[in-house]
């Protein structure tokens, strides 16, 4: 197969090669050149990425101030997390990561995914991990949907 492509169109050669019948002897051999025109999309994943949509804040913050040192550890932890979550599911990703005086703003979808990242930090910093919830609407089926807030505490 044969491909030319501009930014709208693009033309393909194909060649097909199979038997219409069982009983027939010799395979029938095609080939065509087929113009189509291209329509590019994208994925529901990525235009959530793209819009940075999040489920979830977790707020990392330090009983005094975090050495600089201490906030790269934490962060470098947390991205991986997050990649190790994304192979699994291509909708978990962090998108987007805001250094705030005294931490760390992560905006954070799944929620399942940002909880993760709290006991993580629990369990390798020994944070204390709070969590409330806002309503910010429903879902099509009537489903009740909120935005979460985790503070982990250092």
């Amino acid at each position: 197969m044969k491909t030319e492509i501009s930014q709208r169109e693009a033309i393909v050669d194909i060649f097909a090669r199979g038997k219409v019948h069982e009983l027939q002897v010799e395979p029938k051999e095609e080939r065509i050149r087929v113009m189509i025109k291209l329509k590019w999309t994208t994925c529901d994943v990525c235009k959530l990425k793209g819009a940075g949509h999040h489920e979830a804040i977790l707020q990392v913050r330090g009983k005094g101030k975090l050495s600089a040192e201490v906030l790269r550890d934490i962060r470098k932890k947390l991205e991986r997390c997050a990649i190790e979550a994304g192979r699994k599911n291509r909708a978990a990703f962090i998108a987007k990561i805001e250094d705030v005086r005294g931490g760390l703003d992560l905006y954070i979808n799944p929620i399942s995914l940002a909880r993760r990242m709290a006991d993580l930090l629990k369990a390798e910093f020994g944070a204390e991990v709070s969590e409330t919830r806002k309503l910010i609407g429903r879902t099509p089926n009537g489903q009740r949907k909120f935005k979460v807030s985790l503070l982990a505490r250092l």
